[in-house]
């Protein structure tokens, strides 16, 4: 297979399988999850690499790389940082919300019945569901548990322990905005490689910077630079430098080989910034499955809604029938709460990406204008499909 390099112009526009690929690791993490939440033994990746990662946290991590590759882009083709923020609100919150909304006043409820027999379940004083809605609103977990359900499963009382990452996404979304690349689009490559190579290696030597650091200043403990903002640079990197990468076949089988040898060597903080970037830039654009997107991407609510379904499901005896069997009806019971928020929410919210904040002021005023004798639209989208430009106007 010959070598392709591919544009950074349109690697989002062209057909890829990048939908399949955050799919597959959503499922992946429940998989993973399976493993701890239904009180099975050592995940198989954490025992192959010596715990220093989990399927989970690998997955995670590649979803903060495809992050990176898409995110930069999005922020370069915004006409203002407004709008770009705009756009990562669309992305994250709404789904976010309602799952936060259905995790409290549905999984909650259910389970606290068939604990309880009752339903004083809004009027529990520790750990309220309305409590949990209101601390957890803003990304930052405050609240874990719900009226102390879940006490007697494996990992007990956390609700939804896959939400704390989301505070990490969306910090790295706001970093974009803080480097403040766009004003300088000639050096923004040399930028960012800069900023990937010192985080990537201040990771690595993680311990040995606390120790000097301690021993200058003892109330500093850690540099604690999160692995995933790490990978986040290493997505972006990849994106700007993406016309110089050229897709080899050959390429691809050694940073697979790599990529398994640092995980089991102790070395995957060193090579998988590296490797998985290529090996995701490579599925992504070489998997024969790019028409998967047409039906959606489910990637977001496979793993916002596993979590509880997973709890929950343990709640009800049924890791009892094995890891096969449990994780098979967690993905079976997750999916189609994914796609019910992808096509009522996250879908519909993303096509307000193109709304204009001077067309929701229009809707303020009680009195209507007509301009040539016709009522005066309130409110005007623009939105682009399969290439084509359509103007929808609200009366």
């Amino acid at each position: 297979m010959g070598s392709h390099i591919v544009s950074n112009e349109n690697i989002e526009r062209e057909q890829n399988s990048f939908t399949f690929v955050r799919m597959s690791l959503a499922v992946l993490v429940i998989f993973s999850h399976c493993y701890r939440l239904g009180g099975f033994d050592q995940e198989p990746l954490l025992t192959f690499s010596h715990n220093q990662s989990s399927f989970g946290s690998l997955a995670v991590d590649c979803f903060f790389i495809i992050s990176g590759l898409f995110v930069v882009e999005s922020f370069i083709a915004s006409h203002s940082v407004w709008r770009y923020l705009w756009k990562r609100v669309l992305r994250i919150f709404p789904a976010y919300w309602v799952c936060l909304m259905t995790t409290a006043f549905v999984f909650g409820l259910i389970v606290y019945y068939f604990e309880r027999g009752n339903f004083c379940y809004f009027q529990t004083v520790e750990n309220n569901p309305l409590r949990y809605v209101g601390a957890n609103w803003f990304l930052i977990i405050r609240q874990r548990g719900i009226a102390n359900l879940f006490a007697t499963n494996p990992y007990s009382l956390d609700f939804n322990g896959s939400l704390w990452i989301l505070k990490y996404q969306a910090l790295c979304y706001l970093s974009l905005v803080l480097i403040g690349f766009k004003s300088m689009p000639k050096y923004r490559r040399q930028v960012f490689l800069g900023l990937f190579l010192f985080f990537w290696w201040a990771n690595i030597f993680e311990a040995n910077i606390k120790d000097i650091a301690s021993a200058i200043a003892p109330e500093v403990q850690a540099l604690g630079v999160p692995n995933v903002f790490v990978y986040f640079l290493a997505g972006s990197v990849f994106f700007l430098y993406v016309e110089n990468i050229p897709l080899k076949r050959n390429l691809f089988i050694c940073l697979v080989v790599a990529a398994v040898l640092g995980l089991r060597m102790g070395l995957h903080n060193v090579v998988g910034p590296v490797a998985l970037p290529y090996i995701l830039l490579y599925l992504g654009k070489k998997l024969p499955l790019g028409k998967i997107s047409k039906w959606g991407d489910y990637s977001y609510g496979i793993y916002i809604y596993a979590f509880p379904i997973q709890q929950t499901l343990v709640f009800f005896g049924i890791n009892r029938y094995g890891i096969l069997g449990y994780f098979t009806l967690s993905v079976l019971i997750t999916l189609p709460l994914a796609i019910m928020s992808w096509r009522l929410i996250e879908k519909p919210c993303l096509g307000l990406k193109a709304l204009e904040l001077k067309s929701l002021l229009s809707i303020l005023p009680t009195r209507r204008k007509k301009e040539n004798g016709k009522l005066k639209p309130v409110l005007s989208v623009e939105s682009t499909h399969g290439g084509k430009t359509e103007n929808k106007h609200y009366y």
